[in-house]
C-alpha cells in the first residue's frame, strides 16, 4: 500500500463519506466532493483511496443515469482492485455496473454482474450491501416478469436491512413490494407499503427515495381513480427528480403523469407529457421505458383516430 500521511487518508475517506451521505438529498454535490477525493488521492499516489474514489464516482455517475461515463470509470476502478486482489472492492465496482446494465435494458449482463457481487458479499457477511444486491435483484425479476423471485429477493432485501436497522436501505424495497402488490390487486396492502415508505423517507432525509415513493403512491391514487390526489404525488415526484437529476426517475413520472390523463381522457395532456417521456427514455437510455411510452402514444393516437401515427407507435 502506498504511503501517506495519517491526516490525508483521514481527509481523503471523510470526503468519501460525505459524498456517500450527500447523495440521497444532493446527487451533483457527491460527485463533486468525490472528485476532489479522487485528485488527492492521485496526488498522494495512494492506490486503494484513488479506487476508492473511482468507485463512488462510478456509482454516483450510474444514479445520475450516466451510463458511459459510470461503465468507464468502473473500468478504470476494477483494474486497481484487480491489481490489490481486493474482493468487496472488486463486488462494490461490479454492483455499479449491474445497476447500470439492468437500468438500461441489459438485463442478463445485469444479473450475471450482481450474482457475482452477492457472492462476495455473503462470503464476508455484509449484510448492507445484500440488502442493496437484493433489491437489484428483485428489480431484475420484476422486469423478466418473475413475480414470484421478485417478491422474495424484495423480501430478503427488507431483512437484510432490518438486521442492520438501515431505514432507507428498507423502504427502498418498499416501494417496488408495494408496485408489485397494486398489480396483483392488493390495494391496502400497495397503499399501506408506500405510506410506511414515504413517512420514513421523511424522517430520515432521503429526497431522492422520497421522489420514488411519491411516485409510487401517486400510481396506487391513479388505480383509485383519485386523479387530483394522484397528479400531486406525480407533480412532487418530478420536481425532486428534477432538483436531484435522477433520470430515470424522472422519465418514470413523467410518463405515469401521462398515463393518469389518459385515462381520464385529456389525451392533448397525455400526449405531451408521454412524448416528452419518450425523449426522457432516449437520456437515460432505457429501452423498456420507451417501448411502454411508444405503446400508450400508440393509445392516445388511437384514441384521437389518427390511425398513421398510432401504427407508427405500435
Amino acid at each position: 500500500m502506498d504511503t501517506l500521511r495519517p491526516d490525508e487518508a483521514a481527509q481523503i475517506t471523510a470526503l468519501l463519506d460525505a459524498a456517500q451521505a450527500a447523495r440521497i438529498s444532493n446527487l451533483r454535490q457527491s460527485i463533486i466532493i468525490a472528485n476532489h477525493a479522487h485528485y488527492l488521492s492521485k496526488t498522494c499516489d495512494n492506490k486503494p483511496l484513488i479506487a476508492k474514489s473511482l468507485a463512488a464516482l462510478s456509482f454516483f455517475y450510474m444514479i445520475n443515469g450516466e451510463a458511459d461515463r459510470s461503465l468507464a470509470i468502473a473500468a478504470e476502478a476494477l483494474e486497481h482492485y484487480e491489481a490489490m486482489n481486493d474482493e468487496k472492492g472488486l463486488a462494490n465496482v461490479k454492483y455499479t455496473i449491474a445497476s447500470v446494465y439492468y437500468k438500461t435494458d441489459n438485463l442478463h449482463a445485469g444479473l450475471v454482474y450482481l450474482t457475482q457481487c452477492l457472492a462476495i458479499y455473503k462470503k464476508y457477511n455484509d449484510q448492507i450491501s445484500l440488502a442493496k444486491s437484493n433489491k437489484a435483484l428483485g428489480t431484475i425479476y420484476e422486469y423478466f416478469g418473475d413475480t414470484e423471485n421478485a417478491i422474495e429477493a424484495y423480501e430478503a432485501a427488507i431483512n437484510d436491512a432490518k438486521q442492520i436497522g438501515d431505514i432507507n436501505m428498507k423502504t427502498n424495497a418498499y416501494n417496488p413490494l408495494s408496485g408489485i402488490y397494486l398489480n396483483q390487486g392488493k390495494i391496502d396492502a400497495a397503499m399501506e407499503l408506500i405510506q410506511r415508505s414515504i413517512d420514513l423517507k421523511e424522517q430520515t432525509g432521503d429526497t431522492r427515495g422520497l421522489g420514488f415513493a411519491y411516485y409510487g403512491r401517486g400510481k396506487i391514487y391513479t388505480k383509485t381513480r383519485e386523479f387530483d390526489l394522484a397528479e400531486k404525488d406525480f407533480d412532487q415526484s418530478i420536481a425532486i427528480h428534477t432538483e436531484m437529476s435522477e433520470k430515470l426517475g424522472l422519465c418514470m413520472s413523467v410518463q405515469k403523469k401521462g398515463v393518469l390523463f389518459l385515462e381520464q381522457g385529456k389525451y392533448e395532456q397525455a400526449k405531451e407529457l408521454l412524448l416528452k417521456a419518450e425523449e426522457l427514455s432516449e437520456n437515460c437510455n432505457s429501452r423498456m421505458l420507451k417501448t411502454k411510452t411508444c405503446y400508450l402514444l400508440y393509445q392516445v393516437f388511437k384514441k384521437q383516430q389518427n390511425a398513421t401515427e398510432a401504427l407508427r407507435y405500435l
